[in-house]
């Protein structure tokens, strides 16, 4: 039979009892049990009574202190071991652990920066450094310093999955990605690695694949509450409502529900088709934790999808006067004045969240809605495609790119954006999103279509179709005055469309080029094919040789 640790401490104690006897690990201490600590702290006290130059036995009893929660004892011997053994990092790193625990944290900066000057080699150093940087609100430095530490040790788990969780909450997903995949092959069972994997995956609206991993990740920790939540998290987001609901009975057997869990549970009452228990599990949980601002905000949610807004603006302000740097809470004040066509106060809301959480992704997802709400179509469409630039797979883009293409009468288009869905969400959900975009189409499309074509001709505005797939798309195109049919995806809008395309310079009032004729510009190119690929050979502009 296996020995419990604190047995294993003992049998360590009784050998440090003798002079010279071997000192424990510090991993011993990181995993010690209370009492096994306590045993410890009095064997190493005897320790450095006998020597009190021992530095390694003064850093080892100031790690044991602090973990038996005696910073103030702690604080005393790590100084003693960094003047007793003033050039050994080991002690440095050790002092600026206390200094953290005692939220002294330049004082920890400073030591960690000197550990690092004693042994450049020292990784944890950094980690720690970079640790402190960041609580001192500094992620870009905190990043730049696990880059060095990364130059040094690419593989070292602590610097990695410390990187990629950076990267994560600044928004660089793809080096997130990259960066959290990297500490899973360092460490491929490690819980937390697998758990920040998952949050990266749903960020990037990877979900299939975050399902995936959290499934993989319970096979290794089989009833791990944080992975459960993370894989709940992941059906809901995918409206995968039975799937959720197993995971949601597995967190039940393994214990009482946190109140986060229990928001969640309230997420898949909602989505199961039954409000009033969502709601009534809702009012519960505020009942059982008053001062959990996120359950008022879940309920102004579920109030606002209710239609009953001034109630959620009621719940919001509750939120904020619990914690007045909730941003979601004036993200979803702001949904509520929206609907109840209160713009200025809507817009008083967003602006406050947007200056709380500056480039936060759901605010500025809200801002392209609102202006797709208010019909201004070339703003939402500028701000779409920057929002695409850094987030690429998310299925909330993809959602508003598919509203985008039907109000600007793009069927077409916005059947795509609602096709790349169907990995992410259930069928029931996409047939629903469809048909309510497909409902808005009906309403605006052709009115937003016809005012665009109508602002275009009053400025004397060329106006370019895109993506033509049949005859009658080209017919409707001439109608509106469009002069360039822009990519035709079929041979029969092709066919349809020769005559506008065959004279494409003209068609767009460049009247000073489109053929090699006297007086026009000359610009041309030569292609060569080559193994049946057009390879580019020279370029003339304005009759001069260029390339």
């Amino acid at each position: 039979m296996t020995r419990p640790v604190h047995a294993l401490v003992l049998v360590i104690a009784a050998a440090l009892a003798a002079c010279g006897g071997s000192l424990p690990s510090e991993a011993l201490i990181e995993k010690e049990s209370r009492q096994g600590l306590a045993t410890l702290e009095v064997s190493l006290r005897e320790r450095v009574r006998d020597d009190p130059d021992d530095y390694a036995a003064l850093r080892l009893l100031a790690l044991t202190q602090l973990r038996l929660e005696k910073p103030g004892e702690a604080e005393l011997n790590a100084l003693r071991a960094t003047r007793a053994g003033p050039f050994v990092a080991a002690n440095a790193v050790t002092l600026g652990r206390v200094y953290e625990a005692q939220q002294k944290r330049l004082r920890a900066l400073t030591v960690y920066g000197h550990a690092i000057e004693l042994d450049p080699g020292r990784i944890s150093a950094y980690v720690r450094y970079a640790l402190v940087q960041e609580r001192l609100g500094n992620p870009a430095e905190a990043l730049e310093t696990l880059a060095q530490a990364l130059l040094r040790e690419p593989r070292h788990f602590a610097a990695r999955f410390h990187q990629a969780r950076l990267l994560l909450a600044r928004g660089d997903l793809d080096a997130a990605a990259r960066a959290a995949e990297q500490a899973r092959r360092v460490r491929p069972r490690e819980r937390e690695s697998l758990l920040l994997l998952v949050a990266v995956y749903r960020a990037q609206g990877r979900l299939a694949g975050a399902r995936l991993l959290a499934e993989q990740a319970l096979e290794l920790h089989p009833g791990d509450r944080a992975l459960l939540a993370a894989l709940l998290a992941v059906h809901r987001e995918r409206a995968r409502w039975s799937e959720a609901r197993s995971v949601l009975q597995r967190l039940r057997e393994a214990g009482r529900l946190s109140p986060e869990e229990r928001l969640l549970e309230a997420e898949v009452l909602r989505g199961e088709g039954r409000p009033r228990d969502a709601r009534a599990a809702l009012e519960r949980l505020i009942r059982d934790a008053p001062r959990f601002p996120p359950a008022r905000i879940r309920m102004a949610r579920l109030l606002i999808a209710e239609g009953r807004h001034r109630e959620a603006i009621g719940s919001c302000e509750e939120a904020v006067a619990l914690a007045p740097r909730a941003a979601q809470a004036y993200y979803w004040k702001a949904v509520a004045h929206f609907h109840l066509d209160q713009s200025e106060l809507g817009e008083a809301a967003l602006s406050l969240a947007e200056r709380l959480r500056p480039g936060n992704r759901a605010l500025r997802l809200l801002r392209i809605a609102r202006l797709l709400a208010e019909q201004r179509i070339d703003a939402a469409g500028s701000r779409l495609e920057a929002y695409r630039e850094e987030y690429p797979r998310d299925p909330a883009l993809s959602l508003l790119a598919a509203e985008y293409h039907a109000l600007s009468g793009d069927a077409t288009r916005a059947d795509a954006e609602l096709a790349a869905l169907a990995p992410n969400f259930a069928p029931d959900a996409v047939r629903a999103l469809v048909e309510e975009i497909q409902r808005k189409q009906e309403l605006y499309g052709d009115a937003n279509r016809a005012a665009l074509a109508r602002l275009a001709r009053e400025r004397g505005l060329p106006i370019a179709s895109h993506d033509d797939a049949t005859a009658e798309h080209v017919e409707e195109a001439e109608r509106d005055g469009v002069t360039l049919a822009e990519f035709p995806t079929t041979v029969e809008a092709a066919r349809a469309a020769r005559t506008a395309t065959l004279h494409a310079a003209q068609a767009v009032g460049m009247n000073d080029r489109g053929a090699l004729a006297p007086g026009l510009r000359a610009d041309l190119i030569a292609v060569h094919e080559a193994g049946g690929v057009p390879r580019l050979q020279s370029v003339w502009i304005q009759g001069r040789r260029v390339v």
